[in-house]
């Protein structure tokens, strides 16, 4: 099982699942990717500026992205045996 941050805005799940909280933090976007495992990714708490884009591969996984409410949100995915919420 393996759960890795490859770079600032890279995140990626293998095997497993990882939580990736944003608290207090400003959000500029960032890559999800889920390969056989989740991961839930908590924006409630984040400075989040103009268009942030989420890029986000699930693949026999899935990704669960919180927002807050005031925040509009546009999904474009092709999870593979997975799914994207």
């Amino acid at each position: 099982m393996k759960h890795l941050k490859r770079s600032d805005d890279d995140y990626l799940s293998l095997c497993g699942s990882q939580d990736f909280n944003f608290s207090n933090q400003d959000f500029k976007g960032c890559n999800l990717n889920s390969i056989f495992g989740g991961i839930k990714c908590n924006l409630m708490d984040a400075k989040i500026r103009n268009n942030s884009i989420i890029n986000a591969n699930a693949i026999f996984g899935g990704i669960t992205i919180y927002v807050p409410d005031d925040v509009n949100v546009k999904i474009t995915s092709t999870p593979i045996f997975g799914g994207v919420s």
